[in-house]
């Protein structure tokens, strides 16, 4: 692990632009951070998409697996990292912790909101491999960010969830799961302290009592994308694509 982000996963501690020290927050835990280097790993995308930055963390495990893939740059977006308002952003931390690891030049970086990015990004006709969508957390927010991102991120190619628990993302989920176009690809990050999750868990291990395991897993195969979606256990929840979107202009499903 890049010793950077080693000595801040330990300490818990980051530095600001202006090298104020306090506590880290927000961050994507270690078990998912792994995971999105995983996913570099596995898809060895050419350019990678994050939306929200905040202290770089998922940054950093990424531009990792972009460093050992030996290619790759990572678009970041994120309208809080550098505002001019000390109160009100993340006091530019990402990108310090960037440039400490020395992953800055890895780094394509749009300090504007992501509904400006995206629109201009795809009129550059940027094509994507990974996005980590971690913005925003409203589900009018989730699917316009997935809205661009759909039509930027090649077939085969992997877009992952922060804070799927919440309902609004779990929402935009839903309807993302029933895309003809997509597939549910794997999930990190479980937190047992969340009821829903629980409960799925012990729906889904009482069914294995009652069926034999061949009936179980033909019965789950069966299930819509969008109901075997509900019973996965995760905090970061990846999606892969795996078609060109094609839908009718009229084309409907409820979620």
């Amino acid at each position: 692990m890049n010793p950077v982000l080693d000595e801040i996963m330990k300490t818990r501690r980051v530095l600001t632009r202006d090298g104020k020290e306090r506590p880290l927050e927000s961050e994507v835990s270690r078990e998912e951070g792994e995971y999105l280097a995983k996913l570099v790993e596995e898809v060895k995308p050419t350019t990678s998409l994050e939306i929200g930055l905040a202290c770089g963390i998922s940054a950093l495990f990424i531009c990792e697996a972009l460093t050992k893939n030996g290619k790759g740059r990572h678009i970041a977006i994120d309208p809080g990292q550098l505002s001019p308002i000390p109160s009100d952003d993340w006091q530019g931390i990402g990108l310090a912790n960037l440039e400490r690891a020395g992953y800055r030049p890895l780094v394509e970086f749009h300090g504007v909101p992501s509904e400006m990015a995206l629109p201009h990004l795809l009129e550059q006709g940027v094509r994507v491999q990974l996005a980590f969508i971690d913005g925003w957390h409203t589900f009018d927010h989730v699917m316009l960010d997935f809205f661009y991102i759909n039509r930027m991120i090649d077939v085969g190619g992997v877009v992952a969830f922060d804070d799927a628990d919440l309902p609004g993302i779990a929402k935009a989920l839903h309807f993302i799961a029933s895309l003809p176009a997509y597939e549910f690809h794997g999930t990190a990050g479980y937190r047992r302290r969340f009821l829903p999750y629980r409960l799925a868990e012990n729906v889904a291990r009482k069914a294995a009592s009652l069926f034999p395991v061949s009936a179980s897993a033909a019965l789950s195969a069966h299930l819509p994308s969008r109901w075997r979606l509900r019973v996965q256990k995760g905090m970061v929840v990846a999606m892969r694509k795996i078609a060109e979107d094609q839908r009718t202009w009229n084309w409907h499903v409820s979620f």
